[in-house]
């Protein structure tokens, strides 16, 4: 390291005397000269030199040494020079003319260097000549000098001045090399004939002092039109700035400076518009201090050469700016702070390059630029902070390079970096990092790779409001490269990532996340017309959309994304992520390329979506597959490009157990293929099918088609999983299975709109519906099922609707229901048909003529067995004599029908079954009679607390047990399809038997142990926060209890069912007792009917006083509606109206203010509504009663 104090270093010393011959023309010209010298005080030994000069030896001598370095402490150094001389003469002038002597002189030259910091120097001493006359001259002289540079000072004495002059000279000599010479001289001369004779003795007596330089620690620049650095006479004060100076440029002109060699302590730039060249510049400020190197108000040109700095700031107050050109350096090593109060901006440009430590652009509020223009242009930096305090951008633009650590563009402020184009000679513009890029941190942050810029980070972070673009392909160039984004490690995305017209993300192994603490939006689309380059993101490990917040990915336009995995969804809070896959273009499809394994929503908490449309690709290559957690997949195909598609070479899961909830929806011309099995599987409250094929886009002819390679499974675990194939849908699969396993409820539709191809499910092998779990199979409008080898219908399965199941050759094994026909239809088999002795055959009939009954056509042999159900339904009831042709079997016809049952006829009606050619007949031999039954019967009121809670009673009567199921309604209620103001949000159910004993209770109902049979009675509530309850219960009466937990309040709905239709015993009687009040307030009873029956509906409100109810319905009035809305019967007082008849009931009010109507209804529902007269309010109770 250099010493910060000044030092001087002899570098050598020089004594000598000459004298030289007369040139007399043979005249005699005596000189004689002594002149002896000393030198003392300079170093660490005093010496001293001497020597004469003489005319008759005509000699000369001197000598030369070198000394040690002294540096300059607080004291000082003193260099002494003395001497003196004489010289004698006489000359006599020949007639031609003058005659002059040569000279004598004695000198002593110094030369030594000074390094370091500046030296300040002071001569004090005098200078004397005594002179005789006579032709006799003489003369004496100091000079001090920087060689190369010119003279510091010269001071001399010569005859015809004064006898004596004093020496007083200061001044500061900068690091570099000097000479000091003192001298004196004699010489006689005879200006014209004639004699001339006299003496001169020259004297000199000075001490030159060194001292560290002191007062003067700037020097500013006084030159308009420029000029040398080195030059004393361009500075204030008159000295080239050396390392303990600062030198300032402040003047409001043009120029150039040629610096060469110079240290400075500071270099400031403080106006007009300053080139260095030739410049070997530094800067000598340390790291911690402030800025060694300023630029304000002044453009500042580096024109060849080098500067070198530590730290250094662009506008400190005002603005300014750099411009590195060819072949110029400016090494940085420190922090470089580009834009303090005022706008900075440094551009380096070809072949420029810099070089810095941490970088601020915008470090201050007045902003600053960053730009790197040009073939070989380049810059090399440490962290950088794009926007820190104010606004900043960085340009790498025409090839140029930039490296740097970890970068954060929009630190405090808005940052923006723009990385564009190549160079002619095809070098990429771009920017790699040491470190990852963070693009808004505290504020908004932009960066924009464009025309085969090139962007590499170890990973990157885009926050909220802040976005990368990746955007086009350079096409000068050969080969034409795409804009691009590359990475190594795990990168977030928070804001937004576009890659567009051809821009491509490449990885090697990194994870992408999107919407990890904000939500986040990425598009690939489109390409680049002119190189044909389509934009993509390849090589991601793990792609996530949606970790913690809702994300969005869309692929459009020919684009293209590749990762090992991909996840869509993937924790709490990520609700709504959604990938968007969608069109064709550049002969290509929009795709997503997955290696191993998709995986969409998280189980029951967040749903996450993809959309596969017009013509895109998604492929998941591994033999993971795909698992559709909770969320939904739609592949909607288009006419013009081809199918949109999702490919899985592994196995698809539609949902995974009763937590999971997925819909995978293939329409308009959409494929799914799937090499391994796929297993559909869903919650019971999820509230759409499954998987739903075909259906939109019927009008214009395409199928939409799902092909399973291996098996597929409907209802694989404990959950409720539905297959929905549409018109214009196709299903393939080598094995299906509806309702695998034991808790398992998996259902099938085929053909379930009417328009278009009928829908098609092609099972190459084996059919089972209902293997260990529950399973049904419904075909509608003409849906068509295809099988390989084997139907099998289990004991909890069960295939209805009208179509065909065409098996050729192959057998239909029924051991659970086949029930033709949804009122009324027809099922074709063509194939063999067996039914064991555990299946079941199950017709509807509403009329005598041709569809008007349900038929079964088997086009191959049957073997009969099991039971025959016929159902009379629509009001229908049979007649003696009449005739309804319900099989028609073409093949041999072996076995019978075990039991034929007539669940809604009473007791006593009699038939006849036969085969009349290919058909199988059933007879009436006498007219049937309806078995009447409440089916299901509710009331809806408000529900309060205490005594106003909702309590529903209902009578079970018979001789065997009835099972029904009781739920308790609020969150679903609704009106017009609007949910009800102040429903109950939270319903608790109570069933209670005689003698109030507890039997069950529920909360919700999804917890209950009841789950699946709740799920089996088909009419779940359709709120997880709802209640109930399944029983089969013994004849007798029981009470329900409607409330709301933790004591909520407001509207609910008591329901009983009765789902065991073909039992003997009936519901014959429901009571609920709640609070009435206005609008929507009132009490609403309800009761759907099988058969026709006679019922009793009364309104109890004073009598219940004697019941300890404290504010009983002082005057209740009863409306009776059926399911259209149309007032069936209305009654304010039950003895106005109808009094012997409902004497006769044995039942009346017990209050005559009571209401009551009594009325025998056709099958059907309808609705009693009960209001207080006179807008009036209280506890009342609806009761309907089951009349013999």
């Amino acid at each position: 390291m250099t010493d910060a104090r000044g030092q001087i270093q002899l570098l050598s010393r020089e004594t000598k005397a000459e004298s030289q011959t007369s040139a007399c023309d043979g005249n005699t010209c005596d000189q004689t000269f002594n002149f002896p010298a000393a030198i003392t005080n300079f170093g660490p030994a005093d010496r001293t030199a001497s020597s004469t000069a003489t005319r008759g030896s005509n000699t000369a001598s001197g000598q030369a040494t070198a000394n040690s370095t002294i540096t300059l402490g607080a004291g000082n150094t003193t260099l002494r020079v003395t001497g003196s001389g004489s010289a004698n003469g006489s000359a006599t002038a020949t007639p031609e003319g003058r005659s002059n002597s040569q000279p004598t002189s004695k000198s002593i030259e110094l030369t030594f260097q000074v390094s370091g910091s500046p030296v300040t120097f002071t001569v004090t001493g005098s200078l004397s000549l005594t002179d005789s006359g006579g032709g006799i001259f003489g003369s004496t002289n100091v000079i001090l000098s920087r060689i190369g540079q010119g003279n510091v000072f010269a001071d001399e004495l010569r005859t015809g001045g004064p006898g004596s002059q004093n020496i007083n000279r200061t001044g500061t000599l900068q690091p570099g090399t000097y000479t000091l010479f003192a001298a004196a001289t004699a010489q006689a001369t005879v200006p014209s004939a004639g004699a001339n004779s006299g003496s001169t003795q020259p004297s000199l007596n000075f001490d030159i002092t060194f001292s560290p330089a002191g007062a003067s620690d700037t020097a500013r620049w006084t030159n308009p039109a420029g000029g040398s650095f080195q030059t004393v006479t361009n500075w204030d004060p008159a000295m080239v700035p050396g390392s303990d100076q600062t030198a300032i440029f402040n003047l409001a002109s043009t120029y150039a400076v040629n610096v060469g060699s110079a240290t400075t302590k500071r270099l400031e730039v403080r106006g007009g518009d300053v080139t260095f060249i030739n410049a070997a510049y530094t800067v000598l400020s340390s790291l911690n201090a402030p800025p060694g190197l300023v630029f304000d108000n002044a453009t500042f040109t580096l024109a060849g050469g080098q500067v070198n700095s530590v730290v250094a700031l662009i506008g400190e107050t005002l603005p300014a700016r750099v411009n590195l050109g060819a072949d110029s350096l400016w090494i940085n090593s420190g922090g470089l702070t580009i834009g303090g109060n005022g706008h900075g901006i440094v551009a380096v440009g070809e072949r420029g390059s810099l070089t810095s430590g941490n970088t601020l652009v915008g470090g201050g509020s007045g902003g600053g630029d960053l730009i790197v223009q040009g073939q070989n242009a380049d810059w090399r930096g440490g962290q950088v902070n794009i926007g820190e305090n104010g606004a900043g951008t960085l340009a790498v633009s025409g090839g140029a390079q930039a490296r740097s650590g970890r970068a954060f563009v929009g630190s405090n402020a808005r940052g923006a970096v723009t990385l564009d184009g190549i160079a002619p000679n095809g070098a990429i513009s771009r920017w790699d990092l040491d470190g990852s890029l963070f693009v808004g941190v505290g504020d908004a942050g932009t960066v924009t790779v464009s025309n085969g810029g090139l962007l590499v980070a170890t990973g990157f972070l885009i926050d909220a409001e802040s976005s990368i673009t990746i955007r086009g392909v350079a096409t000068t160039v050969t080969p034409q490269a795409p804009a691009g984004l590359f990475f190594f490690e795990r990168s977030v995305v928070d804001g937004t990532l576009l890659a567009e017209n051809g821009g491509v993300i490449s990885s090697v192994g990194g994870d992408l996340i999107l919407g990890s603490t904000a939500p986040a939006t990425m598009i690939v689309r489109g390409f680049d017309a002119a190189s044909g380059r389509n934009s993509s993101v390849q090589s991601v490990r793990n792609l996530t959309i949606g970790e913690s917040k809702p994300a969005t990915l869309t692929i459009e336009g020919g684009a293209l994304v590749s990762s090992v995995n991909g996840r869509i969804g993937a924790a709490t809070g990520s609700d709504g992520s959604a990938v968007a896959v969608r069109g064709v273009a550049n002969g290509s499809p929009s795709a997503w390329q997955i290696s191993d394994g998709l995986r969409i929503g998280l189980r029951s908490a967040e749903a996450g979506n993809l959309q596969i449309t017009d013509g895109a690709l998604v492929h998941c290559a591994g033999l993971i597959g795909a698992l559709v957690e909770r969320g939904s997949v739609l592949v909607s195909g288009f006419p013009n490009t081809g199918a949109s598609a999702l490919k899985v070479d592994g196995s698809l899961a539609i949902g995974d157990d009763l937590n999971s909830g997925g819909e995978l929806m293939v329409e308009a011309g959409g494929k799914v293929e799937v090499a391994g099995s796929m297993f559909i599987d869903n919650p019971a409250d999820f509230p759409r099918p499954t998987v739903t094929v075909g259906g939109a886009g019927v009008g214009l002819g395409l199928a939409s088609i799902l092909r399973v390679r291996e098996s597929l499974n409907v209802g694989r675990d404990s959950t409720v999983a539905r297959l929905q194939i549409l018109e214009n849908g196709e299903v393939f699969c080598q094995n299906a299975t509806i309702g695998v396993n034991n808790q398992a409820i998996g259902a099938v539709d085929v053909g379930l709109q009417g328009a278009g191809a009928p829908a098609l499910f092609e099972v190459a092998n084996d059919l089972i519906v209902g293997s260990l779990g529950r399973g049904s199979m419904t075909l509608r409008n003409g849906g068509l099922v295809t099988v390989g080898r084997q139907l099998t219908v289990g004991a909890r399965g069960s295939v209805l609707g009208n179509g065909t199941i065409s098996a050729p050759g192959r057998l239909v094994v029924n051991g659970g229901v086949i029930a033709p026909g949804l009122s009324p239809g027809s099922i074709t088999l063509n194939s063999n048909f067996t039914q064991n002795a555990e299946g079941k055959l199950a017709m509807e009939v509403a009329g005598v003529n041709p569809g008007q009954f349900d038929v079964l056509h088997v086009t191959g042999d049957t073997t009969l067995g099991g039971t025959l159900e016929v159902r009379f339904i629509g009001n229908f009831l049979p007649a003696a004599g009449q005739q309804f042709d319900l099989l028609q079997l073409d093949g041999a016809v072996t076995g019978s029908f075990a039991n034929i049952t007539f669940p809604n006829l009473k007791a006593g009606f009699q038939s006849q079954v036969e085969r009349v050619g290919n058909k199988f007949r059933l007879t009436a031999l006498n007219n049937g009679i309806a078995a009447n039954a409440l089916r299901n019967i509710s009331t809806r009121a408000q529900v309060g607390t205490g005594d106003n809670i909702l309590i529903g009673g209902f009578i079970v009567r018979g001789n065997v047990p009835k099972k029904v199921i009781v739920r308790g309604i609020g969150s679903s209620l609704t009106v017009g399809g609007q949910p009800i103001a102040g429903r109950l949000a939270d319903p608790v159910l109570e069933l209670r038997g005689t003698g109030g004993t507890l039997i069950f209770s529920n909360d919700n109902w999804v917890d209950s142990p009841q789950r699946e049979e709740i799920i089996a009675s088909t009419i779940p509530p359709p709120h997880d926060s709802e209640a109930a309850i399944v029983a089969t219960l013994p004849p007798g009466a029981y009470t329900v209890l409607l409330s709301g937990a933790n004591g909520s309040t407001g509207i609910g709905l008591v329901e009983v069912f009765d789902i065991a239709s073909g039992s003997s015993a009936n519901l014959v009687n429901i009571s609920s007792r709640g609070r009435v009040a206005t609008g929507d307030d009132v009490m609403i009873g309800g009761l759907i009917i099988e058969g026709t029956d006679k019922v009793l509906v009364r309104a109890i409100g004073p009598s219940l006083a004697g019941a300890g109810i404290a504010d009983p319905l002082a005057d209740p009035a009863l409306e009776l509606f059926n399911s259209n809305g149309t007032p069936m019967a209305a009654n304010d007082d039950w003895k106005s109206d109808q009094e012997a008849e409902i004497l006769a009931t044995t039942i009346p009010p017990a209050n005559d203010k009571e209401a009551a109507i009594l009325v025998t209804l056709p099958a059907g529902a309808y609705t009693a509504i009960v209001r207080g007269n006179g807008s009036s309010s209280g506890i009342a109770l609806v009761e309907v009663f089951s009349l013999p």
